[in-house]
């Protein structure tokens, strides 16, 4: 029979703050809030503010780059054979963040468009 009045697994709201968890969540952060910064500034100063412009391939290529790096980089790194440096959760954080911020650069150069 079971019991109700315990827990099992994690709770819902489950956070552990360790440093690296809280430095790469800054890293990221603080990438998505420059890179939506100099987009906010630069579509308001410059008179090229399209997808085509020099700016707008660097975002797309940035972002792309970030993506492919965030995956294969993990994939690397849970698969490998031999005992790596660190633990498999701090290139999870680093994953997750590398993919949130991979995601902002492509649709900061495709809003231009718009």
């Amino acid at each position: 029979m079971q019991s109700f009045g315990k827990e099992h697994g994690y709770p819902f709201f489950f956070l552990y703050n360790n440093r690296t968890r809280v430095l790469s969540s800054s890293v990221g952060i603080l990438a998505i809030l420059a890179s939506g910064l100099f987009y906010f500034w630069y579509s308001r100063t410059s008179s090229d503010p399209t997808p085509d412009s020099i700016v707008g391939f660097a975002y797309a290529i940035v972002g792309t780059a970030l993506i492919v790096l965030a995956s294969i980089r993990y994939s690397l790194r849970k698969h490998a054979r031999q005992r790596a440096i660190g633990q498999l959760h701090t290139s999870l954080d680093w994953h997750v963040w590398m993919g949130l911020v991979g995601d902002r650069y492509p649709l900061y150069a495709f809003i231009w468009q718009l």
